[in-house]
């Protein structure tokens, strides 16, 4: 977690070098800390120690509470919900992009629950995760984070941080800041919701800043009108969007 949070800041950080602007950002799980940091609502090395803490609790929850998790394609949220119903501690716990979700589960209900999206016409696909991240098997861990951030100093974002708990921009009280950022270890991540959201409020063009191209797929899948760049591009063209 450290070393991608690093990567996600640094790259934010040198496309703002090149003069662009970011009215709005965002960040899926880990990223969201990024963007709290590029935003100015957390100090650089206060962001990094908290991301060490944050990937600490998360591997202890995991082990205290084995879980694992699976994505599934091509199948709508309702149909979904009514599968993982019928399964203990079972829930979604990404919604990515229409017909992505990601839910998390106990390791002995995972493959009857793969059977079961796939008797409803989806696809299943296991991911090689240590835990099942942004669930209930993480509640100790979110309660671990907020207490830690008694003695962290948050402040109102310079720009809108879009968080993933409720796809609404962080409030500006220093409380219901250090709220979202434990809960959010523990809840689903609304990322479809989230894109939506900033469309909405006016975003026509997304800057993907780290590693990889996955959230660029995504945004894409969400909506096809609006302009979606990886921050290499960015970098390559000299700013040029």
């Amino acid at each position: 977690q450290p070393c991608l949070f690093s990567v996600d800041l640094a790259a934010a950080r040198a496309v703002e070098g090149l003069g662009i602007r970011a009215d709005l950002t965002a960040g899926f799980s880990l990223g969201e800390i990024a963007a709290l940091a590029f935003s100015g609502a957390l100090e650089d090395e206060s962001a990094f120690r908290l991301v060490c803490k944050r990937a600490e609790f998360m591997q202890e929850a995991a082990e205290r509470n084995p879980g694992a998790m699976g994505a599934a394609l091509g199948i709508d949220a309702e149909k979904l919900s009514k599968v993982l119903a019928r399964f203990e501690n079972a829930q979604a716990v990404n919604f990515n992009c229409p017909g992505q979700i990601v839910f998390a589960a106990k390791e002995s209900d995972i493959d009857e629950i793969a059977a079961a999206v796939q008797e409803n016409g989806g696809k299943f696909r296991r991911l090689a995760v240590s835990g099942a991240f942004h669930s209930r098997f993480m509640e100790d861990a979110s309660r671990k984070m907020l207490e830690y951030l008694k003695n962290v100093s948050v402040r109102p974002a310079s720009v809108p941080v879009y968080a993933n708990r409720t796809a609404e921009p962080y409030g500006e009280t220093e409380q219901e800041m250090k709220s979202l950022i434990a809960e959010q270890i523990c809840s689903a991540v609304q990322w479809q919701s989230t894109i939506e959201r900033m469309i909405r409020d006016g975003a026509s063009v997304f800057i993907e800043t780290g590693e990889g191209k996955v959230l660029s797929g995504l945004i894409r899948k969400i909506n096809k009108s609006v302009k979606v760049l990886h921050y290499s591009e960015v970098l390559a063209n000299g700013g040029s969007l």
